[in-house]
């Protein structure tokens, strides 16, 4: 952690570097035992944890979730309003000012009552300053920072005279003001695209995006035909998997009884339909997949290298993120693979978390899924791309939300989502919508990465901003 290494031997003369512990009284939180108990929790007083500081904007925390009885503030920490907090733990290192009285847990340290040579906000832009180093230190192999009241107390900051504190704090509000303003803009810009790009997509499978199209080719094939070859094959990919399935336990079957286990898809639910282009028909997700399987229901032991093994949250319609995906062994690969292995052209749709998520898969390397992701075989009448941009609709996306059920584990249901309605188009119209769509969304993307460019450019400014204030080189000393 941050400590007598960290000194900083380049500050104006008049500063002082201190240990935190020296010169502040520095108290930890305490959470009353055990949690839930109706003697010390349910009354009036505030209880903050974690989670409250990152639901709350700004300096300030005024909102908890929690509240505890008299006999629970004795058990915990309780503080006036006007403190100076700190996380210790979880979500480290983030400084909040108590807005109400209250008590803390034991997921923060306090700083009560500052000397009069302290600005409270000084303190707070230091403590927001050294946050993203202990972040750091974080991911360099530690599983879990704690800033345990030692730690902090050794921590080095330094000191100013007070009034310069305070003309630092000024400027840094001034500065981050003008900076908070951009930022705000840049997050505008992306929650625009965002509605724009769900606007695109929802004009696609209206049917309004090609309209110019459609009435220059009247005597495309109907979409009908196409639904009809659609399930003859369905049925015959089903039976392919099932006889490869005997024979390869040496069973070889002696009549066609065995095809009477073939299920047929349910017909579209009218209830998720609109009035559609001429040409066009209804379909769903059961009727374009010939086998709906997910990942394990349990956690897998996990290798330090292997196969890729990913859940939900590295599904995104633009891609496959395996930046943060664990790993199994080759063993246990091929033992998940008897019951699901995504394969080049599957559709992988997430069905736990954020459920409602589609991406065809267009990897050539192995890697397997978690119960969160759904592998879809589809046949191949339908243009995959109309596919995955047409789940990712807000029409389907409204519907996979109605059919995902469940309170804290929710979860899309293979059952359900096979559902989900999806206008079919003639194939030759798929293939115009699908060339519109990403011809609409590359600009969509290449306005995003300059926005995600500024934005990064923001984050290293605010940093800037902070190490020029605590190293006296934001404005000039005022003795």
């Amino acid at each position: 952690m941050i400590s007598d290494r960290d000194k900083d031997e380049d500050i104006p003369s008049e500063w002082v570097q201190v240990k935190l512990g020296d010169v502040l009284q520095v108290i930890r939180g305490a959470s009353p035992r055990p949690k839930g108990d109706p003697r010390y929790f349910g009354g009036d007083i505030p209880w903050i944890k974690i989670s409250d500081i990152t639901k709350e904007k700004g300096k300030h925390i005024s909102i908890t979730k929690d509240h505890v009885t008299e006999d629970g503030a004795q058990k915990s920490r309780f503080l006036q309003a006007g403190t100076l907090i700190l996380s210790n733990s979880g979500t480290v290192c983030v400084p909040k000012i108590l807005a109400v009285d209250g008590c803390i847990h034991d997921g923060f340290v306090a700083f009560p009552e500052l000397p009069d040579k302290f600005d409270i906000l000084y303190l707070y832009y230091f403590f927001d300053k050294i946050r993203p180093q202990i972040i750091n230190e974080n991911r360099q192999g530690i599983t879990q920072v704690n800033l345990n009241t030692t730690i902090v107390k050794n921590i080095v900051l330094p000191v100013a005279p007070i009034k310069e504190q305070k003309c630092i704090v000024a400027e840094i509000e001034k500065q981050f003001s003008r900076l908070d303003e951009a930022v705000d803009n840049f997050k505008r810009v992306k929650a625009n695209l965002k509605r724009y790009k769900a606007s695109v997509l929802k004009a696609a499978v209206e049917g309004k995006l090609t309209e110019e199209w459609r009435k220059a080719n009247p005597d495309v094939e109907p979409a009908g035909k196409l639904l009809k070859r659609i399930l003859a094959e369905r049925r015959k990919k089903w039976e392919e998997a099932e006889l490869a399935k005997m024979y390869a336990k040496g069973k070889i079957p002696k009549d066609d009884k065995w095809k009477k286990k073939y299920k047929e898809a349910e017909l579209p639910k009218e209830e998720y339909t609109f009035k559609i282009p001429d040409l066009w028909v209804w379909s769903n997700l059961g009727q374009l997949a010939w086998s709906v399987k997910d990942g394990p229901h349990y956690s897998p032991k996990y290798s330090k290298s292997g196969i890729p093994f990913i859940s939900g949250g590295n599904i995104r319609p633009e891609g496959i993120d395996f930046s943060s995906a664990k790993y199994i062994s080759k063993e246990l690969h091929a033992e998940l693979s008897e019951r699901c292995k995504p394969e080049l052209g599957d559709l992988l749709y997430t069905k736990g978390g954020t459920t409602g998520i589609a991406r065809i898969n267009t990897e050539t390397k192995e890697f397997n899924v978690w119960v969160h992701v759904a592998v879809l075989k589809l046949v191949g009448s339908i243009d995959r791309s109309y596919l995955q941009h047409v789940l990712n609709s807000p029409h389907c996306y409204r519907q996979s939300q109605v059919y995902t059920h469940g309170v804290g584990n929710q979860d899309l249901g293979l059952t359900r989502m096979i559902w989900i309605t999806i206008p079919l188009p003639p194939l030759a119209g798929q293939k115009i919508i699908v060339r519109m769509i990403e011809e609409k969304l590359t600009i969509v993307s290449e306005i995003e990465k300059q926005v995600d460019s500024n934005l990064k450019r923001a984050e290293r400014l605010h940093q800037s901003i902070l190490k020029k204030a605590f190293s006296g080189k934001l404005i000039q000393s005022k003795g």
